[in-house]
């Protein structure tokens, strides 16, 4: 059975706020869009995506997504990430495979996708390269867990994932694990610790 996906994107001008030292207003809002549109377009080419839908309280950004292809999930207000998935499954009410994702991963390629449903597991989690925060969860069966993004996600989701009678599988590649929250994200890319995105380049 084919994925739906639904990516939680934040209004443009709360977006990246740690990155306020290092970047003005103007090229923080330039990140957001072209890190959006790259995991949009990726998501969109993926075989086993059969929808790719994003969650936002932003008017701006769901024109963005539907021009790229994807549907908009209009949600009541910005609250968060977590906030943000929670609306989004209870407005949208998904059947079947459902994956959460976030908007900030440059580095993402289909093949990092298509391996989370490749096995026959109920849920899947890709957390960040710090195996801190969760950009990927991939569940066979929506409402076996409840989102739980934001600090120490990757660690309350395996706990709530056991708690459900499921051992989680975890998938750790460069397109799932690196996002960009930080000065020191951006002084990674290009680095030799990791290559440029190809859309950066």
């Amino acid at each position: 059975m084919a994925t739906q996906a639904i990516v939680a994107l934040k209004h443009p001008d709360r977006a990246k706020a740690r990155l306020s030292g290092s970047l003005t207003a103007k090229s923080r809002r330039e990140l957001y869009f072209r890190m959006a549109e790259h995991v949009l377009k990726t998501l969109l080419q993926t075989s086993s995506i059969a929808s790719v839908a994003v969650a936002t309280a932003s008017d701006e950004v769901a024109h963005f997504a539907q021009r790229l292809g994807a549907s908009a999930i209009d949600l009541y207000v910005d609250l968060g990430t977590r906030a943000a998935y929670q609306q989004a499954i209870a407005i949208h009410r998904p059947r079947g495979e459902l994956l959460l994702i976030n908007g900030d991963l440059p580095f993402l390629q289909p093949e990092d996708i298509e391996m989370l449903s490749r096995h026959g597991d109920e849920i899947v989690i890709a957390p960040d390269r710090r195996d801190s925060g969760t950009n990927a969860l991939w569940c066979r069966t929506p409402g076996v867990i409840e989102p739980l993004f934001g600090e120490n996600s990757f660690k309350r989701h395996c706990n709530a994932a056991r708690a459900a009678g499921v051992v989680p599988r975890v998938v750790k590649t460069l397109g799932l694990g690196f996002d960009v929250d930080d000065p020191q994200d951006l002084e990674l890319i290009g680095h030799r610790e990791v290559e440029q995105p190809r859309w950066l380049s």
